[in-house]
């Protein structure tokens, strides 16, 4: 996968300081950047701020449908709903 052609990126986990610089490195390469992560925290403030779509439910209607790129932390169980959802719909990286 050529990550410079990607223009959807969805973040599970995106509220830690390594995925969130991740979002804003997407955001600024023009991609449409969205994410999940379980609670508020001045970095998700932050990143909504600067135009980045995040939800903190599991509410699997808020993966986009458009999405190309799955990146997830290791911080994230893997029952989550949003996770094995994101999963089959796409090759994650």
């Amino acid at each position: 996968m050529d990550i410079y052609s990607v223009k959807s990126v969805y973040f599970i986990g995106i509220g830690g300081i390594g995925m969130s610089a991740l979002a804003r490195y997407f955001n600024r390469m023009g991609c449409k950047v969205s994410g999940y992560d379980k609670t508020p925290t001045t970095l998700t403030t932050n990143l909504i701020a600067e135009g980045i779509n995040i939800h903190f439910d599991e509410d699997t209607g808020s993966i986009p449908a458009d999405t190309e790129l799955v990146i997830y932390t290791p911080a994230i169980p893997k029952i989550k709903k949003n996770f094995n959802i994101a999963l089959r719909r796409i090759t994650p990286y």
